[in-house]
C-alpha cells in the first residue's frame, strides 16, 4: 500500500491565554498584583505572549520594560515566576491557551 500525502488543510488559529481564568496561585506561585511593578512585568510577558503566539522571551521582556524605569534583576526574577505560574516549563503555548480556553 502506498503512502497518501494528505492533502487536508490545516487552519491557522490564533490562540491567546487568558490569564484571568488561570487560578490566583498555580504551580506553586501567586499570581502578581496587576497594579504591582510585578504585575507590570507580567502584563508585557502576557501580551508578548499572545502577540507572538509564543511565549516572551526574558529578552523581549526586559526591553519592553527598560523603559518604565524597572530594575533588569526584578524583571529577571518576576519574568521566572512568570514562566513557572504559567506553566511554561512544562507545557507548550497552544497546551496552556487550550487549558485556559475551558
Amino acid at each position: 500500500m502506498a503512502n497518501k500525502k494528505s492533502t487536508r488543510k490545516t487552519r491557522k488559529v490564533k490562540l491567546s491565554i487568558d490569564y484571568d481564568l488561570l487560578p490566583a496561585m498555580s504551580n506553586g506561585i501567586t499570581k502578581a498584583n496587576e497594579t504591582s511593578m510585578a504585575g507590570q512585568i507580567w502584563k508585557g510577558a502576557d501580551s508578548i505572549s499572545n502577540k507572538e503566539q509564543r511565549f516572551a522571551r526574558a529578552s523581549e521582556v526586559l526591553d519592553l520594560t527598560k523603559d518604565l524605569g524597572i530594575d533588569s534583576n526584578k524583571v529577571s526574577w518576576q519574568f521566572a515566576r512568570w514562566r513557572k505560574f504559567t506553566g511554561a516549563e512544562k507545557m507548550t503555548f497552544e497546551e496552556v491557551a487550550k487549558a485556559c480556553s475551558k
